[in-house]
């Protein structure tokens, strides 16, 4: 019962911080700026302060301007499953079903006693997580990926976008999901490890095997993009959480199943994430792209896997439900390490 109190306590408190971290407001010669605009001008240039402090202020903002919320799984899943049935064979598609089953009805038993405000800290630290990554990631020289449980990724280090030929900004708010960065066989292995140890707190890491190849969806994808950048016209960028495998319009992904997502998500089924509806940057959009140029000669995009010694590493949050899976690639022929490192 004391322990249950001081939770409610700290809760409060936190909810209370954001509360009046984000109500402060700014203003300038022409009066009160709006509270998006005072979101980006916070993320643009933190007030000075520790790393603790810019990291607090950022997320307040965020939260302010109404794009922190509890993040839509379901979505997640269903557009996990639309890819697989476009893409892989039924044989595979049942062994990944399988094993989502088996820690399904653990998940769902957690999910359905968090409350809103829980699932907003939840959200919290996963954003929290993605900010420390920067730094992580950008300290070594590991081809490395992070992405929600889901499979969207929403984050990448220079080196792994220059191994698998993809610009990096595409590797932006769940954009691209990891299966379609692999081969069906690698696919089915990745869950079926992932799921032995996916509720067993005792272990965080597997070490394995895989091969990293585009999928048609995506090369198409990357392909158009690129092509609408260098003839100056503005490609479609439809970055719909439902889409079949990340392809938009321009795969040929077969109906979705009345079936949906292949089973809910508790409460996280009820809750909807913006982070889908920003506007993603492009090339033809004034972004650098320096890895834009490795798009066309990629071997990734010419069909041919890249065979990888492959780890990944889960983060869990408080509630010891995987938020966060961060994976290492290390490609064990000599002709692709040696690609990867002249193309860093």
């Amino acid at each position: 019962m004391v322990r249950q109190q001081l939770l409610l306590e700290q809760q409060q408190q936190q909810q209370q911080q954001l509360h009046d971290d984000s109500t402060s407001v700014t203003t300038s010669k022409d009066g009160e700026i709006s509270i998006t605009d005072r979101f980006f001008f916070t993320a643009a240039d933190p007030s000075d302060g520790s790393s603790e402090d810019k990291i607090r202020q950022y997320i307040s903002a965020k939260f302010q301007a109404g794009f922190l919320k509890p993040y839509n799984y379901v979505n997640g899943y269903s557009r996990m499953q639309h890819f697989m049935e476009t893409n892989m064979s039924q044989p595979s598609i049942i062994r990944i079903l399988t094993t989502l089953e088996t820690f399904r009805p653990t998940f769902r038993a957690i999910a359905q006693s968090l409350r809103d405000f829980d699932l907003l800290l939840v959200e919290e630290g996963f954003e929290r997580m993605l900010l420390d990554y920067d730094h992580v990631f950008n300290s070594f020289g590991t081809p490395a990926c992070l992405w929600r449980r889901t499979g969207e990724i929403y984050k990448a280090n220079r080196e792994f976008a220059d191994l698998v030929g993809i610009p990096l900004h595409y590797f932006r708010d769940g954009r691209i999901g990891i299966y379609e960065l692999l081969t069906e066989d690698s696919t089915v292995n990745y869950w079926e490890q992932y799921g032995k140890i996916a509720f067993d707190t005792s272990q965080k890491a597997v070490l394995t095997s895989c091969v990293l190849q585009c999928s048609v969806g995506l090369k198409e994808r990357v392909q158009h993009d690129e092509l609408s950048a260098s003839s100056g016209g503005g490609g479609n960028n439809n970055n719909n959480n439902s889409g079949g495998g990340g392809g938009g319009n321009f795969g040929s992904p077969r109906k979705l199943s009345s079936s949906g997502a292949g089973g809910g998500n508790g409460n996280y089924n009820n809750h909807h994430n913006h982070h889908h509806n920003y506007p993603h940057p492009h090339p033809h959009h004034g972004v650098s792209s320096p890895s834009a140029s490795s798009v066309t000669s990629s071997s990734l995009l010419l069909g041919r896997g890249i065979r990888c010694c492959f780890s990944f590493t889960i983060r869990r949050d408080k509630y010891k439900i995987p938020v966060a899976i961060i994976g290492n690639f290390m490609p064990t022929k000599p002709k692709d390490i040696q690609r990867q490192i002249i193309e860093s």
